[in-house]
């Protein structure tokens, strides 16, 4: 029989191990070459969307493979040199934590709780930086969160192309006037045509 005390230092272990303990299930996607950078934006915030399914925090646990992971000095320099963004990855040891960190965040909660999802078309720029790396690319890539009703929210990511697959590297909270033009809103409402729904 598991005890609260069993129960209690599991959670202390898996806090420490900062480790998934379920497998990944068989059509969990993953990154690799063949994804565009809005692609694998794509299978991240859908993965991310379905947090629960198959198992609790699967969907973060997904979600953590396309993120570029911390360096020394971003997980245990100062909090306040981060960025929002780096922020919660610092504080996400495990998925659980993720998914916590993300609930509890003003500006990224959205990304667990949208119904329709679009994106810009991003732009990619070649860098040669050192910190970087000889051939590193960028891309920044809009999402447009949209819910049953109220505004969408605009994130816009920061993807990275390490060792050719795309990672996501950083995200900023934008406003909507970046990514809707004037013309779009006498549309209409944008119902049409924008975004794709939950399957």
């Amino acid at each position: 029989k598991i005890t609260d005390v069993d129960a209690y230092e599991a959670s202390i272990d898996s806090f420490l191990d900062g480790e998934y303990s379920q497998p990944f299930a068989d059509d969990a996607p993953a990154p690799h070459p063949g994804l565009t950078h809005s692609e694998t934006l794509d299978c991240a915030l859908r993965s991310l969307r379905r947090m629960d399914e198959p198992y609790e925090s699967h969907g973060a646990a997904v979600f953590m493979r396309f993120c570029v992971p911390l360096t020394n000095s971003e997980r245990w320099g100062l909090s306040s040199e981060l960025d929002p963004w780096k922020t919660i990855l610092r504080g996400a040891l495990s998925p659980n934590m993720l998914a916590r960190q993300l609930r509890a965040s003003s500006a990224f909660a959205s990304l667990l709780d949208w119904q329709r999802l679009d994106f810009s078309e991003g732009f990619a720029i070649p860098s040669d930086r050192l910190e970087l790396g000889v051939g590193t690319t960028l891309a920044f890539v809009n999402a447009a969160l949209y819910f049953e009703e109220g505004e969408p929210n605009i994130i816009q990511f920061t993807l990275r192309k390490i060792g050719g697959a795309w990672l996501i590297d950083d995200a900023v909270v934008s406003k909507r006037d970046w990514f809707v033009s004037p013309q779009d809103d006498k549309v209409g409402d944008g119902d049409s045509d924008v975004g794709e729904g939950m399957p």
